[in-house]
């Protein structure tokens, strides 16, 4: 699945910012594909859905019901409700990568102070450990 959007600006805003840019390590390579908005998911695409099965586990299932993963809580009192929850961040995963590369796409165009250039960083880190 491609997602692509385009951004514009001056050329020399756009210099700024990929100098910005590799200054924390992106390539030009990857900035580029940040900056079109373009990337290949190589994961089943979403979106995910939480199945409750008969035995009384849970798992994530695609819109074919295939199942992406399976949740396994435990018998601890102090765990009670951790399936469930865990459940529903694993099936929210790929809307919020999505809406994490936008935001990453977005905010690279503006990003100047030194903890906004941080978030940004992370935000890359993040993207990159879940592709």
């Amino acid at each position: 699945m491609k997602v692509t959007r385009r951004m514009t600006q001056s050329p020399e805003a756009r210099a700024a910012i990929l100098a910005q840019a590799q200054a924390m390590g992106i390539s030009v390579e990857d900035f580029d594909t940040i900056e079109r908005g373009e990337r290949t998911m190589t994961h089943t695409p979403g979106p995910y859905h939480i199945s409750h099965d008969e035995g009384g586990g849970t798992t994530i299932r695609d819109d074919d019901d295939l199942i992406i993963a399976g949740v396994y809580g435990f018998a601890a009192p102090d765990r009670e409700g951790q399936e469930e929850a865990n459940g529903t961040l694993l099936a929210a995963a790929p809307e919020l990568l999505a809406a994490l590369r936008e935001l990453r796409a977005a905010f690279a165009h503006v990003a100047t102070s030194t903890a906004s250039l941080a978030l940004l960083d992370r935000t890359s880190a993040a993207i990159s450990k879940a592709e």
